[in-house]
């Protein structure tokens, strides 16, 4: 009695595991245009949330120095020494900047949230704020009267981190 392989030609090397079937290096069916695709969960990316969270911090900073400013500005003491230092109808233009950086800050928490829950706009509308912050900032250091540069670092390192090529990627998951 011969002792033969089972099955293949004789003297041939078995392949691990068991015999394939069908043809090889098919993938799976094409799917028709207009199908949905299977829900795949992914989790966000920390550099949304690291850029996310830094949207926060930094809208709600806004918000309390642009409130604290429109009430200060209000009160009569504050409104003289500032007509005092700064010339006639700056009281009232401290007021109305209190109230602009209050709003701005609001906008930036907003998007921030958008941004936040997948919405890659919110990040676009993130980077739009950032762009005139640092127009702004470079108009004020030339005319000399300053400018907030670690303000304009964190807007570009929250924005960058937001527009990162991962949180990219992830938004494009997120399509609504």
């Amino acid at each position: 009695m011969s002792t033969q392989p089972p099955y293949g030609r004789p003297n041939e090397q078995q392949p691990y595991g068991p015999p394939s079937y069908g043809q090889p290096g098919f993938g799976p069916a094409p799917v028709m245009p207009g199908a949905p695709w299977p829900s795949v969960p992914t989790r966000r990316p920390g550099t949304v949330t690291a850029g996310a969270v830094m949207a926060f911090i930094g809208g709600a900073f806004m918000v309390v120095v642009g409130l604290v400013l429109a009430v200060l500005s209000g009160s009569a003491e504050m409104t003289e020494a500032i007509t005092q230092t700064y010339g006639p109808g700056m009281g009232s233009a401290a007021t109305i900047l209190g109230v602009a950086l209050a709003v701005v800050g609001a906008l930036i928490i907003v998007f921030g949230a958008m941004a936040f829950t997948g919405r890659q706009w919110g990040a676009v509308a993130l980077a739009v704020i950032t762009g005139l912050s640092l127009v702004g900032t470079i108009t004020d250091i030339a005319s000399g009267t300053g400018g907030s540069v670690v303000g304009l670092g964190w807007s570009i390192v929250a924005t960058a981190l937001l527009l990162s090529s991962g949180s990219r990627a992830w938004y494009r998951t997120q399509q609504r």
